[in-house]
């Protein structure tokens, strides 16, 4: 296939690997919780969460012990971002650690983008769950 880069063949080919292992229930993603304790200590300024996922309050508890804010996802993605309740999100200094869906993610890291952070660290923690780091 002329004109085709072989990484990106390598990339997508990896990817089908992985979704097919991950519908089979092979090698399937670790639970939220465990990806979150691993960066309780990150110094992320803004944790931003779906309430919708299942994200446990005594880890929610936890980060905002060490000084992290939580903030709960409602509505539009966008529309938050650029609302009051988003002021946060959008301060450059900000690191932001997100637990989301695919979807949003990569809302959020179109927007930081504009304020020239960008993605970290990403993973599928649990079905449709991914953790990721934008600074």
């Amino acid at each position: 296939m002329s004109g085709h880069d072989p990484g990106r063949r390598h990339f997508i080919s990896g990817t089908a690997a992985t979704a097919g292992m991950v519908a089979t229930g092979v090698g399937a993603p670790v639970p939220a919780a465990g990806v979150l304790e691993e960066w309780s200590d990150a110094g992320a300024a803004v944790l931003v969460h779906d309430p919708r996922l299942a994200t446990p309050a005594e880890l929610l508890r936890g980060f905002e012990s060490r000084g992290t804010r939580t903030i709960a996802l409602s509505g539009d993605p966008v529309w938050f971002w650029r609302s009051a309740a988003g002021a946060q999100l959008r301060e450059p200094s900000n690191q932001l650690l997100g637990v989301t869906g695919w979807a949003e993610l990569l809302v959020f890291r179109g927007l930081a983008a504009e304020t020239r952070r960008h993605l970290r660290y990403e993973k599928l923690a649990a079905s449709g769950i991914f953790i990721w780091l934008i600074a």
